[in-house]
């Protein structure tokens, strides 16, 4: 087997150990503003691929240097491989971000559709304002639920909010408290 191979495989192992090291140990807790969760996808997702991909380069410069091989196989293995899977790395986190914020721009397209409805349906009475609604809108299950809370109107009022409480936008309730 030949010795930078040999190498990769100690540094990898030894890197695969470091990060296991400071995930079980914690030592995250000390500074770090991420919890438990987070700081797993951090540590095998971010922090190990960055520092595995940079001490092989490091690692085959340097072998490259001092051992004066100008065998092609050797440069591949130890620079372009690497540096090809980290390039690979980079795009699959770029995509997932773009996957991510595309998701929620969809999720805040549908809260912004349903509060204008749920706007709309408000503007048909005159004895409603901003002072005594409250909207609350979510999203469960991928789509969006919510309520309406009014306040400081007469029973009158309330009894000609009923009729129309059918004709809410789908997914929103009607609370009424006097």
């Amino acid at each position: 087997m030949p010795t930078w191979l040999i190498s990769q495989i100690i540094i990898t192992v030894f890197i695969v150990y470091l990060w296991k090291m400071i995930y079980d140990r914690k030592l995250w807790t000390s500074g770090f503003p991420f919890g438990r969760k987070h700081m797993l996808q951090l540590t095998w997702l971010l922090f190990f691929p960055v520092s595995w991909f940079f001490a092989l380069v490091v690692f085959g410069l340097i072998y490259m240097y001092f051992t004066s091989e100008t065998n092609q196989n050797i440069w591949y293995f130890v620079v372009w491989i690497p540096s090809v899977l980290f390039i690979v790395l980079v795009l699959v986190y770029i995509v997932l971000y773009l996957k991510r914020k595309r998701k929620d721009q969809d999720i805040e397209s549908k809260i912004t559709y349903k509060r204008a409805e749920c706007i709309e349906w408000i503007k048909r009475f005159t004895f409603l304002s901003e002072n005594n609604t409250k909207l609350q809108i979510s999203i469960s299950t991928g789509n969006p639920v919510g309520k309406i809370i009014i306040s400081q109107i007469t029973e009158e009022e309330e009894r000609r909010l009923i009729p129309y409480e059918e004709d809410l936008p789908e997914g929103i309730s009607l609370f009424v408290i006097r």
